[in-house]
């Protein structure tokens, strides 16, 4: 008990650190990365660079690159941008003799010049539940190129949450700090660009009764940009959006009613002020068992987009136990922020005005398991766009960022993928993507990818290989991403693990670019001693 209560006071003074402290002036001096003397990790927590400008609702099975299908309702990217296995959160009583308290740490180092180092808490099973993770790696001397001059990057991550019950009030709160630097690789007058993200949300769920639920949510974020160097440019943003719902469920149909507002301000540009409000209703109406029809019908003003009226009609269904599918069409709305920008578009400046995004779609999901060791899923996503943001392919050489825009587009986006587990501890997946008509600057046309894992019956060592081939970035074609990975478990506490990350690349003598003419991360051996306590 003495250690839950430690636990949670941490959590508690983690929160209110992130999301009640204002951002504090940044020295425009060349920042100092300080490392820990000991590096950390956990395993599985990566940061997965994004490669489309649309958020995804709809779990993808695999777990490499793919071509994000928007929901209607959705533009919120996710803040934390890694994902960590976590204890389920069902509200459930531990077992007897099972820790309800779980630490994970993870020692790393790499070549070249690697560093990493992550940790975590979990606390499950009755309320109140909780998590704190952190999460710090840098690299420097990318593309072979000395340390200290540029080409590098570094990234910490912290985040967590409380969740609990007062009353009959259901509580959770949860925030998180994002700080992510890239080296501007001399081409630019600064020396890199930071961008620094504090977010957090507080939500309350009451049921009324048995079919009335009353649901109350809060987000707010602090996101910056900053170049450093001799002298440096920064911009903030400023974002809270307060939400209510109320939903009655019955037993074959819900009803949802939801005022939302939001309001953006940006002190160093005034084109960016903006305050947002939508009125959202949304159906959801079982056909049986075997089919759902969900709707969303939106009122959304603001002073940019004047009065428009989202909606959407879906129909998903499992007209057999081994296949299932979903269909969803409308008129979407896409409201961009600042924040969106710094996470999707990693050497964009900041655009003088940011409108929000709508047009017609639809949207087309399908998976089928042909066997209990074969299973296959397709999408495809189609959408016109009144303002797809992109960039130019010119550099400015003063900052060393592209200029932003916004356009008329079409866009459709086709993806393909398969699993197959070929026994119970080996298994291989492969995919193939594609966008067929307009697309954000500098994001691939076509992709494809294999991999291939398995693991000792027992789990005491394994390993697995990967490749993927990215095509339409740039008017060459670069060699396929090959990574490679090998672990040995000792006991059941402690797991090795040997990382090659782009195992092609030095062999062929070539640099790889993904916003040309900045140089990507490339090869890589990482070792990793994981800790389970």
């Amino acid at each position: 008990m003495k250690y839950s209560y430690i636990f949670f006071g941490a959590v508690f003074f983690i929160l209110c650190s992130v999301i009640f402290i204002p951002a504090q002036d940044i020295e425009p001096d060349e920042p100092e990365i300080i490392l820990p003397s000991v590096v950390l990790e956990i395993e599985d927590l990566s940061v997965e660079k994004i490669r489309s400008g649309l958020p995804e609702e709809i779990e993808q099975p695999l777990p490499w690159r793919e071509y994000p299908l928007p929901e209607p309702e959705e533009l919120e990217i996710e803040e934390s941008s890694f994902e960590i296995s976590a204890p389920d959160e069902e509200h459930t009583a531990p077992e007897e003799g099972r820790r309800d308290l779980i630490a994970e740490v993870t020692l790393g180092a790499g070549i070249p010049s690697h560093f990493i180092g992550s940790i975590s808490l979990f606390k499950f099973g009755e309320l109140p539940e909780g998590k704190l993770l952190f999460h710090h790696e840098m690299l420097d001397g990318i593309g072979s190129n000395s340390p200290g001059i540029g080409y590098n990057m570094r990234e910490d991550i912290l985040e967590g949450m409380v969740r609990f019950d007062i009353g009959d009030v259901e509580f959770k709160t949860d925030g998180e700090f994002v700080d992510l630097e890239r080296g501007l690789q001399g081409n630019s007058n600064f020396y890199s660009k930071i961008n620094r993200r504090l977010s957090g949300d507080i939500s309350l769920k009451y049921a009324i009764s048995d079919q009335f639920i009353l649901k109350g949510r809060v987000d707010g974020s602090v996101s910056s940009q900053l170049l450093t160097g001799t002298s440096f440019q920064q911009i903030n943003e400023f974002l809270i959006s307060p939400e209510v719902t109320g939903e009655l469920q019955m037993e074959n149909w819900y009803l949802g009613i939801t005022p939302e507002l939001s309001y953006r301000n940006v002190l160093e540009k005034n084109g960016l002020l903006t305050t947002r409000f939508q009125l959202r209703v949304d159906v959801g109406i079982d056909i049986g068992e075997k089919y759902r029809i969900d709707a969303q019908a939106s009122w959304f003003y603001s002073e940019a987009s004047n009065h428009l009226f989202p909606f959407y009609l879906g129909l998903t269904g499992t007209p057999t136990d081994f296949f299932m599918f979903r269909v969803n069409a409308g008129y979407k709305l896409l409201q961009y922020n600042l924040k969106d920008i710094f996470a999707e578009y990693e050497f964009s400046s900041v655009p003088d005005t940011l409108l929000d995004n709508h047009g017609w779609f639809v949207d087309l999901m399908s998976r089928l398991y042909i066997t209990d060791r074969w299973m296959l899923n397709a999408e495809a996503s189609f959408m016109k766009h009144s303002g797809m943001f992109t960039v130019d392919k010119s550099i400015d050489p003063v900052t060393g960022l592209f200029t932003p825009d916004q356009v008329e587009a079409l866009s459709l986006n086709v993806l393909f993928g398969a699993r197959w587990n070929i026994t119970d501890r080996i298994f291989a997946q492969f995919n193939a993507g594609a966008e067929f008509l307009d697309r954000p600057q500098f994001f691939p046309q076509y992709s494809l990818g294999a991999q291939l894992d398995a693991t000792q019956e027992e789990g005491k060592y394994g390993g697995g290989v990967s490749a993927d081939l990215l095509l339409g970035e740039h008017d060459y074609i670069q060699v396929p991403i090959l990574d490679l990975y090998g672990f040995y478990r000792p006991a059941d506490f402690i797991k090795f693990q040997l990382d090659i990350n782009d195992l092609l690349l030095p062999i062929v003598s070539q640099q790889r670019y993904s916003w040309y003419p900045y140089i990507e991360e490339g090869f890589k051996i990482t070792l990793k001693t994981q800790i389970n306590f």
